[in-house]
């Protein structure tokens, strides 16, 4: 533990680490109760907002057609558009998402919290100005609808309703150190634009909401292995670990999926990492439809089952199989029925390419022309029934493959096909804090360190193996709202 310096230089209530959507939550939250709270933030303020706004979707609970429409601006609208798509979404539901996601490892305390607080904590967001939009394409397994103007606009909210409220921000300002006299909480010590000279502010609360440790290299590389330590970082720079660090100085235990990140297929011109204004480039660099065709590696062999579930069950999960495939990198590939469902980013400036003949196109790759061509014949006799609408799992499977395609089995026969490589972005890491149900930071012992909590990515045993898509934004509302109504 670092002892006080007692140099007053700011004193408020409590003090939040991030002004990610996490942090914001936790900021207004404690504002509404009457708290005086200051946010530290590491971007500048022209870059603020975090990973949370280069997203849109929440996962959330629902019992009934009525508490989605609530939440966008045409009700009416909204209800003709899904309701012939419309499935209640349970607590129970979303509680066992999770845990068939996570392979039964995600602490249920946490997971159950989550699941049983996630409609009313949107219910809140929504009495905060947020609203929802029906999503262009409503897939199995997801909320139908998602944040209106995505992440952009609810980070633009967030930051609204949080100054309103009186919340004072301070950015380009990094946390060194939680500062306790004897045991108990005193404030934090921080740096500002990259000076040694740390400040101080002197609390009784501190809400760690800084994210997990995705652009720090060298904590990668030691936590998740050498072949993660140059992979692109879907999101911002700024999540380097420095509110872990100070929480394990303080008592706490790193905990959770320890070498384990959600990292997904991106396209081969994806960025070292992402500043909140390129909502739209990073959208556009997805590549989540590996399940209307195949995906080879550059011997041309298909290395995981395209239909296993639900893309937003599989995506998270699919960057580390990438990594371990020669030169770290893959082939989706298409032919002309169904890449004509593909969504514009395929076509923008992705390094996709097309053909009336598949060798051409593995040339063009390196791909090599005979384990493909033999790979796609077999594929092709596997399939007894073809599959015509991909919204939904339906059970249409492959025949005698090694690796099986479970659903959406298409042949690929029809050109032009088209072949999209494929590399891994970095999203989030999973490893992080322990907490509890009222997110409280919890030593060794599992004991409270009293005064210190925690909600957002840095929090750890929420995501193991992969992830449901849509709970990171909930998981840090829901925590973050807990934070702020009890610190």
């Amino acid at each position: 533990m670092v002892k006080a310096k007692m140099i007053k230089t700011i004193s408020c209530d409590v003090v939040v680490i991030g002004a990610g959507n996490a942090g914001l939550c936790a900021a207004i939250s404690a504002a509404q109760k009457g708290k005086s709270v200051v946010i530290l933030e590491k971007s500048p303020k022209v870059n603020r907002g975090g990973n949370s706004s280069l997203t849109m979707n929440f996962r959330f609970t629902h019992s009934n057609l009525f508490e989605l429409c609530e939440l966008t601006d045409c009700p009416k609208q909204t209800e003709m558009l899904i309701k012939s798509k419309y499935y209640p979404y349970s607590p129970s539901n979303f509680y066992d998402d999770i845990m068939k996601s996570s392979k039964g490892m995600a602490c249920q305390e946490l997971s159950k919290t989550l699941s049983e607080h996630s409609y009313n904590v949107i219910k809140w967001l929504y009495s905060l100005g947020h609203r929802w939009e029906v999503k262009p394409n409503i897939l199995e397994g997801s909320v139908p609808i998602r944040i209106k103007g995505g992440g952009a606009t609810l980070q633009e909210k967030n930051f609204s309703v949080a100054e309103s409220l009186g919340v004072k921000i301070l950015y380009e300002s990094k946390l060194n150190n939680i500062i306790f006299d004897n045991s108990t909480i005193a404030g934090v010590s921080f740096s500002t634009n990259n000076t040694i000279i740390e400040n101080n502010i002197l609390c009784k609360s501190i809400v760690l909401a800084c994210g997990g440790f995705q652009a720090n290299s060298l904590k990668v590389a030691e936590n998740l292995g050498f072949l993660w330590s140059n992979v692109p970082v879907r999101g911002v720079p700024f999540n380097t670990g420095e509110g872990i660090y100070a929480a394990i100085k303080a008592g706490a235990i790193f905990y959770g999926d320890k070498k384990g990140c959600h990292s997904t297929p991106q396209g081969v011109n994806i960025s070292p990492y992402s500043l909140p204004g390129d909502h739209e480039q990073v959208q556009l660099n997805s590549r989540y439809c590996f399940n209307l065709g195949i995906t080879v590696n550059q011997v041309g062999k298909r290395f995981f089952d395209e239909g296993e579930d639900n893309p937003n069950f599989l995506y998270a999960k699919l960057g580390g199989e990438i990594l371990k495939q020669p030169n770290r990198i893959c082939y989706q590939i298409f032919d002309s029925r169904t890449a004509a469902l593909l969504p514009k980013g395929y076509f923008v400036n992705s390094g996709m390419v097309c053909s009336n003949e598949l060798s051409k196109l593995a040339s063009h790759f390196g791909i090599r022309e005979d384990t493909l061509a033999k790979e796609i014949d077999e594929f092709n006799a596997s399939i007894e029934v073809e599959s015509s609408e991909f919204v939904k799992k339906d059970g249409l499977t492959t025949n005698g493959l090694l690796i099986p395609k479970s659903n959406w089995s298409i042949k690929i026969i029809q050109p032009p096909f088209f072949i999209c490589p494929v590399v891994t972005g970095l999203t989030f890491t999973y490893g992080g804090i322990k907490i509890n149900e009222h997110a409280q930071v919890l030593s060794s012992n599992n004991t409270p360190i009293k005064g210190l909590y925690a909600c957002g990515e840095i929090v750890g045993g929420a995501h193991y193996h992969n992830y449901a898509g849509g709970t990171g934004l909930m998981l840090g509302s829901v925590f973050g709202y807990i934070a702020g109504k009890i610190c």
